[in-house]
């Protein structure tokens, strides 16, 4: 497995043309996303926090890298009081996109990504605890770019963007992305063996600017099929904005509206700062 990460990060670097004149590449920038989620079950209830990092560098030729990472800690305290930590890393994201307005006419973005499982911890206490830890954040976020956190040894995603179409001091814009990822056995020891996950996610977005702010509502739903049958999770999450130049710094709750996560007492708060360089 080693073998296939090196090959298709030089993949990825070699797709990216002219990767080695520095100056024909801008930065540009990158975001933090901090997660706060809540659980609660019978028997106890869980709080995580999860920051999530991405970043970005363009090329003038169209061709974008990025790379995101994340991590998730969170706390369980049982009906008896007594709590316990877990922390465990996510899976790194290494993506390239192509710009393909000049070509569509429309500002669309698409990309192919891989995604490096970290690997769940050697012990079976640990790794119950560190996939626990994992699962709580992508539930919090809605199952959103799920291949962030699941315990899989390999990915391979297709991510689109549809940049804010505006209508005055309107704008609707979209995302999404197609994703394959070998699930490690680890993920669950019942199981046995490797066994190969499907997802399909969609975003549309509708905002109303205020200069400098921006509020809006965000509808996803998220896919997937993982052998037995297929799920969807559907969520909506109203947000604000504000735009200071160089920096931006945005606020939302998400509302699970369908699927396993609105099936528990789950609320999530995000607060992203991003940046330009």
């Amino acid at each position: 497995m080693a073998r296939a990460w090196y090959a298709a990060l030089a993949l990825l670097l070699l797709v990216v043309p002219g990767a080695a004149a520095a100056r024909n590449v801008v930065w540009g920038g990158g975001s933090l996303d901090l997660l706060l989620t809540t659980k609660k079950t019978p028997g106890q209830d869980a709080v995580t926090f999860s920051p999530l990092l991405h970043i970005d560098a363009v090329h003038t030729s169209g061709f974008g890298l990025s790379a995101e990472w994340g991590l998730a800690a969170t706390r369980v305290t049982s009906g008896g009081g007594e709590s316990m930590g877990r922390v465990a890393a996510g899976n790194p994201v290494l993506s390239v996109s192509k710009d393909l307005s000049t070509l569509a006419g429309i500002p669309l973005q698409v990309g192919l990504g891989v995604v490096f499982g970290v690997g769940l911890p050697s012990s079976l206490e640990s790794a119950r605890a560190a996939r626990d830890a994992l699962a709580y954040a992508a539930a919090g976020r809605g199952l959103w770019s799920a291949w962030d956190w699941l315990p899989i040894t390999f990915g391979v995603v297709v991510p689109f963007t549809l940049d804010e179409l505006r209508m005055g001091a309107f704008g609707v814009a979209a995302d999404g992305a197609l994703a394959w990822a070998l699930r490690s056995s680890r993920a669950e020891p019942a199981a046995g063996s490797n066994a190969p996950d499907l997802f399909g996610q969609l975003a549309v977005t509708g905002l109303a600017h205020i200069d400098p702010a921006a509020f809006g509502l965000r509808l996803q739903v998220v896919a997937f099929d993982t052998g037995s049958p297929s799920h969807a999770e559907l969520a909506a999450a109203p947000f604000a904005a504000i735009d200071a130049g160089p920096v931006s710094i945005g606020a939302r709750v998400l509302l699970p509206l369908a699927g396993p996560s609105a099936s528990t007492a789950r609320w999530s708060t995000q607060l992203t700062v991003a940046g330009r360089f």
